[in-house]
């Protein structure tokens, strides 16, 4: 059974290990040192704890990854949410995303972005019901940002 645990800041040290092995595939094939989830320092992880809400996506109690709301009041935006490595492909994600959707009954609008090369996680928001906005980012060559939204 998948459980979200709110992440406190004490934690803060975990949770950037974990985004650092969580995201390192990706940072290896990109090298976007810049905005990736992995180079993120101690405080600015620390900061993202106090200012939103980080939580650990746990199954059967063991921690396979971690989904952060940022609740701006009529709509709220997931970023980052990760599984890692050794747990991926189990639909932990999507159980993740779903149960956040029932934290907060009130809002309407989901909002996040995603690497548009990356077939399986597009496909992934869009299997959510996530569809593109038609915004983009070009983060660098071969590597551009898709905005994505969903409406309850």
């Amino acid at each position: 059974m998948i459980e979200l645990k709110k992440i406190d800041i004490a934690d803060a040290e975990r949770l950037r290990q974990m985004q650092e092995t969580a995201f390192s595939e990706l940072l290896r094939k990109y090298k976007d040192y810049d905005t990736s989830p992995a180079c993120e320092s101690l405080e600015t992880i620390q900061r993202k704890i106090s200012t939103s809400d980080f939580y650990y996506i746990e199954y059967n109690e063991k921690t396979v990854g971690a989904i952060r709301i940022v609740n701006k009041g009529e709509s709220c935006r997931v970023s980052p949410v990760f599984i890692m490595p050794d747990f991926r492909d189990c639909g932990y994600a999507s159980a993740a995303m779903r149960i956040a959707e029932t934290l907060y009954p009130d809002v309407r609008i989901w909002e996040l972005d995603t690497i548009m090369q990356e077939d399986y996680l597009v496909g992934m928001y869009e299997r959510l019901g996530f569809i593109p906005t038609g915004e983009t980012y070009d983060i660098k060559n071969g590597m551009t940002i898709i905005f994505m939204q969903k409406t309850i």
